[in-house]
């Protein structure tokens, strides 16, 4: 429950006051119809409704009492016909006492008490009925724990009224009230006690019931019966008052947030104009003596208008729930009424200062989970609700009322923009092939009408994100590149036409070019002019031509031009396309996602393609994502029946995405992290903790979640702010990715293909070679900087600058590593022969582990990589600051286990493994472990530094190798209630570094309080803000902080008054 509930619970009201909340105490009220089943009738009280009882359904010591079981039959109390004074059009109260079985039922949960609206959520748009009528359940959770729900048809929409959920003592009796006032707000109430309030935006009254009522189930099928006995039910209904005071926008604020406001929605909903509406608020315990009362003047107001008020609000407070009381007064033709409604907002907690996103791409799951698994954000859309919107201020309110649970909770969203996948839009601009048929899936985004509407609809999205603090990224039109391909329509050949002064070539028919053997007069050295045609077209499709790139941009600026504080856009996948700079457009970050299997760190791979891509586009960079699930189909298909067949896939034979194995997940992150990343990101939550499944994902392992949430809390993130600011070393082995071979030699790993070019990747890193991605691009900008070693895999095909500038790089002392398929003009200082793998994956594994070990041996005489280690399974790759070195190690020793080692398709279990591993420096005087917080034992002869590792299973290790000992870590009170924390040292010159710290302000019971968390002393150095609520406890309260590499601590201690 959130911060306060229970305090809120404590001080409720009681069903008098909900009246007057309502400010109906002074209105007549009508007793429309009652039923007390201690009468032993099934007819109201008054006669004028008469039912049925359906099923086993019996009146038994003055219960209603429903027929236990779950079947679809229906039970309860069911009226003879429909009664249209049982569906008021005014203000209406329904009372329920009731009396839940001491056998709780958990294969129905949902329990319906009164039922006339049958269509419960509204989801047939061509249904007679589909929003009429209402209803009222409890749905059962578990033990002696029901949340109630209230469906309201209003006509044209149906709001769905969610309640908190609440203890409820089985086999006693309760009473259920629920309160709408006719227009926009309704109230929850369980045993005199308030459990939810909902302010309803373009409410009013409720729709007439076509369907007869039913009491204790639904009233058609499916059934759902309530599991026990109801006593009585009252109905009541009351005239509207001229005043309706409501609060449908963003409701929740995080602490300290400046400018704060609460729109109060303030309606007149007479037929008579009011000369003068005044409104005095004045807030609750315990703000009462903090925050002292407001009168807001309204003013005049029409007959049936609405007018907006801000109510400024303090923010100074600790996270939680406060409420406040609004006494509404208003003249005219009436006379004076008065109004009085409560309301309430939510302060929400600071965030830490510099934490790295933590993204779960996927969402529905309850924010209290994905929190407490370590995500930082989850991942909903936004923009389709404005595209389908017909009234955009309503959907504006909702959106930003839905933001409002991830700034109670501290969560955040990522808003996915995905329009790109409209069908309205994919069939109004098809993209056409040469024959006129129509690419399937992917719409022709260079036409401009097209891009306008795009644009459009982001500007409308990102105006009603930007008030929200809740929403600080999107996601902008995932997965369109992959079936993209040369639309010959009106727009992309007049633009090719203009762009290079001849038509689309004739060869042009799919994404990438024919092959070069196909193609007429192509030269036999197989080095082309980068004006051939051919290249020149599919240069420009995949740069601006099919149009996804602009599109890109131009949604990300949008939200930019709107959205002034932090904000980010990113794209993905970003490299399912040819190794050419430009994908994704100008986004904040590209990123990608990557199956761990067969072999976990070709995450590696992907990711450093990424940087490749991004290294064109300057401010840009890169996030990186693993994939939670796994094809069954690709690790243990169900057309295989292995002997034994674990227990998993004889119980849920079904699945098709199945849970990534545990320690393939772990080893997956380490790899993403030991490079530098700003942000990582998984998709999958239904193998994660779907039960049993959801759709087509299936959770297999539950060891999973427990891995991922043990590796994110104890490594991703405390070093999480390190990790985002540790450089890159300059690389010196790369691979080449050739644009001009991927378009006419069919190459390329598009983000994901198990192909020799991604397996000399992995190649290289079992070899301990630390490669990296080249583009062609970045060769003819920049050169080849410190590069030692190219290595030129699957480039048949060449441009003559990059042949020539190949060719200079190696004349100059640079190593050519190459297979068999490299242009003949081109002699290699190594051959690797191209490695295709078996279907056995161990004998893959050792075999490309063995090709890069006699690789690394015949570099040896030319080049000494800067680390090394005693086996190929110790992976290791290095990351500089200063004089800093931060060593990345780990462990890929696998086997297979008894998860999905059966099928023999992944190698899915960790084994231990112990070995050396050298780094080519001669100046380490301390080396720490900052996972472990500690001082590890190391050598340093000759020029290079010796570590030991010992692992138990897949795992990872951060070492911290410095030229001096570990600074003295310092705190001590700045200007501005500000903490300065400092590493220092009392060597002269001594040398900078990146130090991972944790702040953590606690209260006088030792508690943490929000805005603590993880951060990164920049050469040993970080300020921090401490921000006190004004209802912070008072007493003594401290700072503590403490350094991850040795564990230092310090403390600095302070009093609230």
């Amino acid at each position: 429950m959130r911060p306060f509930y229970h305090a809120l619970r404590r001080i409720a009201l009681v069903l008098p006051l909900l009246l007057a909340a309502l400010a109906t105490a002074a209105l007549k009220e009508t007793v429309v119809a009652e039923w007390d089943f201690s009468r032993n009738a099934t007819a109201s009280v008054n006669g004028k409704f008469t039912g049925k009882l359906r099923g086993n359904t019996k009146i038994v010591d003055g219960l209603l009492l429903i027929a236990p079981g779950s079947g679809d039959k229906g039970e309860g109390l069911l009226l003879d016909r429909v009664y249209p004074a049982l569906t008021p059009a005014e203000g209406f109260r329904l009372e329920i006492t009731f009396q839940s079985r001491t056998e709780p039922r958990t294969e129905q949960p949902q329990q319906m008490l009164w039922d006339n609206k049958y269509l419960l959520t509204g989801n047939y748009p061509n249904a007679k009925g589909n929003h009429n009528g209402f209803a009222v359940s409890l749905a059962y959770n578990d033990g002696d724990v029901f949340t109630p729900h209230v469906w309201l048809g209003l006509g044209t929409s149906t709001k769905v009224c969610t309640g908190e959920k609440v203890s409820l003592a089985l086999g006693k009796q309760h009473t259920i009230v629920v309160d709408y006032n006719g227009t926009n707000q309704l109230m929850i109430s369980l045993d005199g006690v308030l459990n939810k309030a909902f302010s309803i935006a373009g409410g009013g009254p409720v729709a007439p019931a076509i369907q007869r009522v039913a009491i204790g189930d639904r009233c058609g099928s499916t059934h759902m019966r309530f599991n026990g006995g109801i006593a009585r039910v009252k109905l009541i209904t009351y005239p509207l008052e001229p005043l309706a005071l409501t609060t449908p926008g963003r409701k929740a604020f995080v602490r300290g947030e400046t400018s704060a406001k609460l729109d109060l929605y303030v309606a007149n909903q007479s037929d008579f104009d009011l000369a003068t509406v005044s409104m005095l608020v004045e807030f609750n315990e315990p703000l009462t003596k903090l925050v002292p009362p407001r009168r807001l003047e309204v003013g005049a107001l029409a007959a049936k208008n609405t007018r907006i008020v801000a109510l400024p609000l303090e923010t100074r407070l600790r996270p939680g729930r406060y409420s406040f009381t609004v006494t509404a007064t208003s003249t005219g033709a009436h006379g004076e009424s008065t109004l009085t409604s409560r309301q309430y907002f939510t302060i929400g907690p600071q965030l830490p200062p510099d934490s790295m996103p933590i993204v779960l791409w996927a969402g529905g799951s309850p924010p209290e989970l994905v929190l407490d698994h370590g995500f930082t954000h989850d991942l909903r859309s936004a923009s389709a609700a404005v595209r389908r919107s017909t009234d955009l201020e309503k959907t504006a309110l909702s959106i930003q009322r839905s933001l409002d649970e991830y700034i109670a909770t501290g969560l955040r969203r990522v808003s996915y923009y995905t329009i790109a996948h409209d069908k309205a839009l994919l069939e109004q601009f098809p993209r056409l092939r040469r024959d006129g048929s129509i690419v399937p899936r992917n719409p022709e985004a260079s036409n401009p009408e097209y891009q306008a509407i795009l644009g459009d609809i982001a500007e409308k999205t990102a105006q009603i994100i930007n008030p929200h603090p809740g929403c600080d990224a999107v996601l902008i039109n995932s997965e369109v590149r992959d079936a993209t391909a040369p639309s010959f329509g009106n727009v992309e050949p007049a633009a090719f036409q203009a762009f290079a002064g001849y038509p689309i070539p004739e060869e042009v028919v799919l994404k990438t070019g024919p092959h070069y053997s196909r193609v007429k007069d192509f030269p036999l050295g197989r080095v082309i002019s980068p004006d051939h045609p051919l290249l020149v077209y599919y240069r420009w499709f995949w740069k601006q031509g099919d149009g996804w790139n602009q599109v890109q941009s131009l949604v990300s600026n949008a939200y930019h031009k709107h959205i002034k504080r932090p904000f980010w856009t990113f794209f993905d996948p970003a490299v399912r396309v040819p190794p050419l700079w430009g994908s994704g457009g100008n986004v904040d970050y590209i990123s990608h996602w990557t199956y761990a299997y067969p072999d976990p760190i070709r995450v590696g791979c992907f990711t450093d393609e990424l940087r490749a891509m991004a290294d064109g586009c300057p401010g840009q960079d890169i996030m990186s994502m693993t994939q939670i699930i796994c094809y069954r189909s690709q690790t243990a298909p169900q057309s295989q029946n292995p002997d034994p067949t674990p227990a998993w896939a004889l119980e849920q034979p079904d699945a098709k995405f199945i849970s990534i194995p545990p320690d393939s997940l772990r080893a997956s992150i380490w790899s993403k992290i030991s490079r530098r990343v700003q942000g990582i990101m998984f998709h999958g939550s239904g193998s994660l903790w779907g039960k049993p499944n959801i759709g087509g994902y299936f959770t297999t392992n539950l060891e999973t979640a427990v891995m991922l949430k043990k590796v994110l809390e104890e490594v991703v993130k405390p070093m999480g702010p390190t990790l985002k600011r540790i450089p890159e070393r300059p690389p010196q082995v790369a691979i080449l990715h050739s644009f001009a071979s991927c378009i006419l030699a069919g190459r390329g790993t598009w983000g994901g293909h198990q192909n020799w070019l991604a397996d000399a990747h992995l190649m290289l890193q079992w070899a301990n070679l630390s490669p990296t991605v080249i583009y062609e691009e970045k060769i003819l900008r920049d050169g080849f900087g410190d590069l030692k070693v190219l290595c030129l895999f699957h480039c048949d095909v060449l441009t003559t600058p990059v042949f020539d500038a190949i060719r200079a790089f190696q004349a100059q002392g640079g190593i050519i590593v190459a297979d068999e398929f490299l242009v003949p003009g081109i002699v290699p200082n190594l051959l690797v022969k191209a490695y295709k793998r078996p279907p056995e994956v161990d004998r893959g594994k050792a075999e490309l582990q063995a090709k890069g070990l006699d690789l690394r041996r015949q570099l040896a005489p030319y080049y000494t990589a800067y680390t090394d280690a005693s086996n190929p399974d110790l992976v290791t790759r290095v990351r500089t600051y200063g004089q800093a070195d931060y060593l990345f190690v780990i462990n890929d020793k696998r086997t297979f286990g008894d998860y999905l080692g059966p099928w023999k398709l992944t190698m899915e279990k960790g084994l231990p493994n112990s070995g050396a591993v050298t780094v080519q420096r001669g100046n380490t005087k301390a080396a720490y472990d900052l996972i472990a917080h500690q001082p590890v034992p190391f050598t340093c002869k000759k020029g290079v530094t010796t570590l030991d590792v010992e692992f138990t299973t897949n795992d990872g290790r951060m070492i911290l190798l410095l030229d001096q000992p570990l600074p003295k870590l310092e705190a001590t009170w700045a200007a501005d209630k500000k903490v300065q924390i400092t590493m220092s040292s009392a060597q002269k010159n001594a040398s900078t570094a990146l130090y991972p710290i944790r702040i953590d302000v606690l209260d006088p019971a030792g508690n943490v309080m929000d805005g603590s968390g993880h951060a990164c002393a920049v050469d040993g150095k970080f300020l921090f803000p401490v921000e006190m609520a004004l209802n912070d406890q008072p007493g003594n309260w401290k700072v503590r902080v403490t350094e991850l590499a040795s564990g230092q601590q310090v403390e600095l201690p302070f009093t609230v008054p």
